[in-house]
């Protein structure tokens, strides 16, 4: 609801914590990802770990070029004009991030593949994803992780005063950010797998 009752009045609520997926829902999507879709793994693992905004028409996926994620130095770097708030901004990159990357490389597999639009409505519809519940378990997970609201807003490109309002009381734990940051792609024999 949009606020609480309180002596005949209706308050409205001070905070909206923001929407996430755990880290298990995380794990089965990107389980599924690579047993049925791994043409579009790279884009789901931008949208998840780095928070790159997804709409596919206007979002920040739909722009980011290949050349703007260099593994080699582990930084994303966003651009103003792919941008939603016109201001460039460098994100470093998980350990797991760069794993998904260097298993699913983007001169093989595009960060918008062919089938884009099928795909993330099926996807969307399986796993029940709002439009920014990746973007949001993102940004929930490395403030848990990190602890840092000033540092968050310059990775994701937020003001601090979003961060705080919508990740500071997301009742994350440190297990769960770990587990978050611990989802890495699956070798052949099965094995998870984290790359140097």
């Amino acid at each position: 609801t949009l606020g609480v009752l309180t002596l005949g009045r209706r308050i409205k609520k001070a905070r909206g914590v923001a929407v996430t997926k755990s880290p298990a829902e995380i794990r089965d999507l990107f389980a599924w990802l690579e047993a049925n879709a791994p043409e579009i793994v790279p884009a789901y693992a931008l949208m998840t770990f780095a928070g790159i905004r997804p709409c596919y028409v206007a979002g920040e996926i739909r722009k980011l070029d290949e050349s703007q994620v260099n593994l080699a130095s582990g930084v994303i770097t966003i651009l103003p004009e792919v941008s939603k708030v016109n201001e460039k901004r460098k994100f470093q990159m998980s350990e797991n991030l760069v794993a998904w990357l260097r298993a699913y490389p983007l001169d093989r597999f595009p960060i918008v593949c062919p089938n884009w639009g099928r795909l993330r409505r099926k996807i969307t519809k399986q796993f029940e994803l709002s439009q920014d519940v990746l973007r949001h378990s993102a940004i929930t997970y490395w403030v848990a992780k990190n602890k840092s609201h000033f540092e968050a807003a310059r990775q994701f490109g937020n003001s601090e005063s979003v961060i705080r309002k919508h990740y500071q009381d997301n009742d994350r734990t440190d297990d769960e950010a770990d587990a978050f940051f611990d989802i890495y792609p699956r070798a052949a024999g099965g094995k998870l797998v984290k790359f140097a």
